[in-house]
């Protein structure tokens, strides 16, 4: 942030810099947020509850920065956070309230505010960060990123997108994972940037739980991959169905994906099957297999679960599946991990009779699990 050294402005309205506070959160922070429904955004004040300095918007979930160094050429940058410089931030204050000066500071101050709903709503949902996720405070979320990304033998730089990144590093003999939320320059979304709809920046977020939750525990412990079953790529696809769940859960709104991509087929509110074709899909080991759409049809099949048994009691169960999969025997066989859709859908049922209370509506989830699983719900 720019540091004004010889004048303050004297108004109502103070620039932050002047006195170089931190000003540690709850604040309130003008914000691009959902405002309801039909992909409606608006700039608006809103509290950010997590933050530690608001000149570096650093806080409990990380903080915003960019870089001037392409990640894709320069990937060491991802061990040590060399390259990576803290966003040029200016605002207004009034009382406990800050105003972004610039499209600049408003679209980082968003992209803090988007990963803090993610928070919010999995720590809502029983999540123990400070078990789960020790280095958080950490985490980069990188504000307009530079990238590039190989398409055969040429390289394109990324953009209209938005992703999440768990990088293992080693240091002494030591590995350990940093981190980071890319959100890249938008050039052809016209509607709302990825890196500005909520629902996609909790989708991201909630890779980062599934990794914490899931992933690094069963890639260390585990024996991937099974020959029988296409487990890699069920389990690819589950972590994306689980993140476009509670991107609903974080917006309310089934249909945000659609806000950024209109075409794309991940509206929650439309059934959708694992049909033959779709299971033939899950087992490509060419390359082809899109975890996407396996993801999209678990998210809405678990929409229509929460429509029986309330949104808020599926998204804690989902919570608990991703922390228990690793002693689910559907799933575990020994130290071999062996499951398809199926299998996890076991799982997950069995967790909600024992631990969600559901009573009688325990018929009406099996019901939608038979109906929508098609080959993998024959074993309900």
């Amino acid at each position: 942030m720019k540091i004004l050294s010889t004048f303050c402005l004297l108004s109502a309205l103070v620039l932050v810099g002047c006195s170089q506070e931190k000003s540690a959160g709850p604040i309130n922070a003008m914000v691009i947020n959902y405002s309801g429904s039909a992909c409606k955004f608006s700039v608006s004040e809103k509290p950010i509850y997590t933050l530690d300095s608001i000149t570096d918007m650093r806080g409990a979930v990380g903080r915003v920065v960019r870089n001037d160094l392409d990640i894709s050429s320069r990937p060491d940058i991802l061990d040590d956070y060399f390259g990576f410089k803290p966003v040029d931030l200016q605002f207004s204050k009034s009382g406990t309230s800050y105003g972004a000066l610039d499209s600049n500071t408003l679209f980082a101050t968003s992209l803090y505010y988007s990963i803090e709903q993610g928070y919010l709503t999995f720590q809502k949902f029983g999540v123990d960060f400070g078990q789960a996720v020790p280095n958080l405070y950490e985490t980069r979320i990188v504000h307009n990123a530079i990238a590039g990304r190989k398409n055969g033998v040429s390289l394109y730089e990324i953009n209209d997108n938005a992703e999440f990144l768990a990088h293992q590093y080693t240091v002494n003999g030591q590995v350990g994972v940093r981190n980071f939320f890319f959100s890249y320059p938008t050039n052809e979304v016209k509607d709302v940037p990825l890196g500005l709809n909520i629902g996609v920046m909790v989708h991201e977020f909630s890779h980062l739980v599934f990794n914490s939750l899931y992933f690094q525990n069963a890639y260390t412990n585990f024996d991937f991959l099974n020959t029988n079953k296409p487990t890699d790529n069920t389990f690819v696809a589950l972590d994306e169905g689980m993140a476009d769940y509670f991107g609903f859960m974080a917006t309310g709104d089934p249909m945000f994906f659609q806000c950024s991509f209109p075409e794309e087929n991940r509206n929650l509110t439309i059934p959708k099957a694992f049909t033959q074709d779709v299971v033939s899909r899950m087992a490509l080991t060419d390359g082809s297999f899109d975890s996407h759409e396996g993801g999209a049809i678990w998210a809405s099949i678990q929409y229509e679960i929460g429509t029986r048994i309330g949104y808020d009691v599926n998204a804690r169960s989902l919570v608990q599946l991703m922390s228990n999969l690793s002693q689910c025997p559907d799933v575990i066989n020994g130290t071999n991990v062996s499951a398809d859709f199926g299998d996890i859908a076991r799982c997950h049922f069995n967790l909600l009779n024992t631990r969600g209370n559901i009573g009688s509506q325990a018929n009406d989830v099996r019901a939608i699990y038979q109906k929508y699983l098609g080959t993998y719900g024959g074993r309900f």
